[in-house]
């Protein structure tokens, strides 16, 4: 892992000062190594929940008549990563229960065993623990939100495809083709087929966020600049302008820590890059929450 951080600094000093072939060099040895070589090892810990609480969430979230009120039902309260106030006070208390931690740099490496950033600041750090705190929110109560949506599909079963593509595009903001996208994302996961309803729905957030803005007239286009092509404002950039506008923040920070905050699970570039290889119920599950609740939770009015 030294290794590693020493042959980043390497390739940006040597960029910085001009040195092409000795940038070249170390970028070759960084992507020679591999997690097996920096000693990476898969680590797991259980987190004990109550069944009964559980249960009693899961059936809060579908023990209704009708499909549609348990999707409605699945995106009416905190999202799978949990309430930002409390997250930001549990980076507090961690800090304050082991400070060493919160002092070094904290380096990001992905899945080929390359590193994706470092958070050397302090204000950096504290936007990586924040995001971590998200993430396992998502491991835990994500994993009950899930489990609730393979057993609506279940209980619900058949769900009518022609009636689902009405339901998710009822909004002024969802434009049809995107709601029948959506609704072959929803008829996968419901059928077992987690991958390719991962994939389906991945692009559809930022689409979401884009028709939304777009709806309440905000610039979200931005023209050429001399070789950079014109195009439209990433996910982030949108959601940010959707936070500002008065829309959750707790969902916001949901949506673009699981799919674009480089300090999270950045699941959107991770698969826009090939680096994601299966998808299985959970990864599906929470992007279809997010697509979910930019589709039906919220509005063009909303503020």
């Amino acid at each position: 892992m030294i290794k590693v951080v020493h042959l980043e600094d390497a390739a940006q000093l040597a960029e910085a000062r001009g040195l092409r072939d000795l940038h070249d060099e170390a970028i070759r040895r960084l992507q020679a190594m591999r997690g097996t070589d920096l000693g990476m090892v898969r680590l797991q810990h259980e987190v004990s929940i109550p069944e009964e609480v559980v249960d009693d969430t899961i059936n809060g979230i579908i023990g209704v008549s009708t499909w549609q009120q348990a999707l409605v039902n699945l995106v009416s309260s905190e999202p799978p990563s949990g309430q930002l106030e409390r997250n930001r006070a549990n980076v507090i208390e961690m800090k304050a229960a082991a400070p060493l931690q919160h002092l070094f740099p904290v380096t990001r490496v992905g899945k080929d065993g390359l590193p994706r950033f470092t958070a050397q600041t302090g204000a950096e750090r504290e936007a990586y623990h924040l995001a971590e705190t998200e993430v396992h929110f998502m491991q835990v109560l994500g994993g009950i939100y899930v489990t609730a949506l393979v057993r609506l599909g279940q209980e619900f079963a058949p769900i009518d495809v022609g009636e689902l593509a009405t339901f998710l595009g009822a909004a002024s903001h969802v434009p049809e083709e995107t709601a029948a996208s959506l609704t072959r994302s929803f008829d996968r996961f419901f059928s077992g087929d987690y991958e390719g309803a991962f994939f389906t729905a991945v692009p559809k957030a930022e689409r979401l966020a884009r028709e939304l803005l777009l709806r309440m007239g905000m610039p979200v286009f931005n023209t050429a600049r001399g070789a950079t092509p014109g195009g439209y404002s990433g996910l982030g950039v949108l959601m940010a302008m959707l936070e500002e506008r008065g829309f959750d923040p707790s969902w916001c920070r949901y949506i673009t820590t699981l799919l674009s905050r480089q300090e999270g699970l950045n699941l959107r570039n991770e698969a826009a890059h090939g680096s994601i290889d299966y998808a299985d119920a959970s990864f599906a599950g929470l992007v279809l929450i997010a697509t979910l609740y930019l589709a039906i939770a919220v509005s063009a009015g909303s503020r």
